[in-house]
């Protein structure tokens, strides 16, 4: 009995002392842009150039018995006209898209997640405050390039 006691104990205290957002999510928000040439280049307006990543798209699972047991492969490849772009998720950004010599502006603003909010109040409302205060709990809209002014 005595050793899941000290385990309850550490699953509480961290609870209280870190959000749920923080935890499982990180200080990062991600979104995707769809519809996005080859050329596009991003650039905050203070000129900081973002890396842009491609989204994975899986193509094929496969059961894989070797000496190590049995586990499942899986073969990824990157999906067209999908990139990935990763900031930290608590503020306002003006971003620049620069693509076959066109420029797009496009503002983000962060969007509170609900399901991060109300994780945090079923933990008692002690993960709250480091969310809050992180900003963890917030994440930015998908966008198609598109659709852009």
């Amino acid at each position: 009995m005595k050793p899941y006691f000290h385990v309850m104990i550490l699953l509480i205290s961290a609870s209280v002392l870190s959000g749920c957002a923080t935890v499982f999510k990180g200080y990062t928000g991600e979104f995707e842009i769809r519809n996005v040439p080859d050329s596009l280049q991003i650039t905050t307006i203070d000129g900081v150039k973002l890396p842009l990543a491609n989204k994975p798209k899986k193509i094929s699972s496969k059961m894989v018995r070797d000496e190590n047991g049995t586990r499942v492969v899986s073969t990824f490849a990157p999906t067209e006209g999908v990139k990935i772009v990763k900031l930290p998720a608590k503020k306002d950004y003006v971003l620049l898209l620069n693509a076959n010599g066109e420029e797009k502006r496009l503002q983000l603003v962060p969007r509170l997640g609900l399901g991060w909010f109300a994780l945090d109040l079923i933990c008692f409302g002690f993960p709250l405050i480091p969310d809050f205060i992180t900003g963890n709990w917030y994440y930015y809209e998908d966008v198609d390039y598109k659709e852009l002014p």
